[in-house]
């Protein structure tokens, strides 16, 4: 495991004007990355997400707000692990979407379209995030109560020169509300809550894999894993506790790419994560636009193996979760 230090107060050194490049404990209170390129450029490269994911028993929900300066998009899905199937699905694209510079109060993230709307507010003064989402067959309605959750894992990344990311993920938050997902109510009292903040200046190209679990270890106790599968992104490879987040190495991931809603294996080099994961269902997108391309899986599941904490080696056993596949042109 390695000690995270905390946040410094702004992800480029005012001094020098370069990225703080590193991962942190904490969130930094605003992302300006204006210092490292133009502002013509800035509008061209610049993305910024904002994704929410919840779960109580054998609900999974996620949405998402992504903001690509000039246009954007969304998702949101509900999983129901007993039936293994997703009760809801809904994507679209839009020149409507926003998402701010910090996740602390005053935050917004926000996409409106005829066929999905979803909104992630933290008001000022607040620790609690209020996510909506409506689209045919779905109604989120949750608030996510980050007062008594760990601290955040930040990263600043350098994913190539003169291309930076600085990410924020946190994990155990409170949930409070309910989904309406294909004419069912589930209530989402009492269950558990991440989140992905994403803010960078994106390489044409960007491919990744990524893995977030949130559940409970084998004496109940809240745990959370976040792991992504390119270099630059071992900066955010994190396990979440009460206790706070705590550094591992690179994820690795085994899944058979014809195949993506087949088993997967996902660990870490350190082997401080060794999980494997049974596919669900799957939310996926491909989207061709001329100059902007994607293909996009994210697949719902259960993960089951051991994780090493800083106090010790736990077990999870079918703790809901997702994996991705990221392939865009953008």
């Amino acid at each position: 495991m390695i000690e995270l230090p905390p946040a410094p107060d702004a992800v480029v050194d005012p001094a020098t004007g370069i990225a703080r490049v590193g991962s942190f404990q904490g969130s930094f209170a605003r992302v300006d990355l204006s210092r490292l390129s133009n502002p013509i450029a800035l509008r061209l490269i610049r993305k910024r997400w904002m994704y929410v994911a919840m779960t109580r028993g054998p609900i999974f929900v996620a949405a998402a707000v992504i903001d690509l300066g000039y246009s954007g998009a969304a998702f949101a899905f509900v999983y129901d692990a007993s039936a293994r199937r997703l009760l809801v699905d809904a994507s679209a694209v839009g020149l409507f979407a926003h998402v701010s510079d910090t996740v602390l109060g005053g935050s917004h993230a926000s996409f409106r379209s005829r066929a999905l709307s979803v909104d992630i507010t933290r008001p000022r003064g607040s620790d609690s995030y209020a996510v909506r989402a409506t689209a045919k067959g779905l109604d989120l309605d949750v608030s996510l109560d980050a007062a008594d959750a760990p601290a955040a894992l930040a990263a600043v990344m350098e994913l190539e020169p003169g291309r930076v990311s600085v990410t924020e993920k946190r994990a155990l938050l409170a949930v409070n509300g309910h989904v309406n997902a294909g004419g069912a109510d589930h209530a989402l009292d009492g269950g558990l809550a991440g989140y992905d903040y994403t803010h960078g200046l994106m390489p044409r190209r960007t491919r990744w894999n990524w893995a977030f679990l949130l559940g409970h270890d084998d004496t109940g106790e809240p745990i959370a894993i976040n792991l992504v599968g390119s270099d630059a992104g071992a900066l955010e490879c994190g396990v979440f506790t009460r206790q706070g987040p705590s550094r591992v190495s690179l994820g690795r991931f085994a899944f058979d790419e014809a195949n993506m809603v087949g088993p997967w294996s996902v660990s870490t080099g350190d082997d401080a994560v060794k999980l494997d994961f049974e596919s669900g269902a799957a939310h996926f997108e491909r989207r061709n636009l001329g100059l902007v391309r994607s293909r996009f899986a994210q697949i719902a599941g259960a993960f089951t193996g051991s994780i090493v904490t800083p106090s010790r080696t736990v077990h999870v056993a079918r703790a809901l979760g997702v994996v991705e596949e990221q392939d865009v042109v953008w």
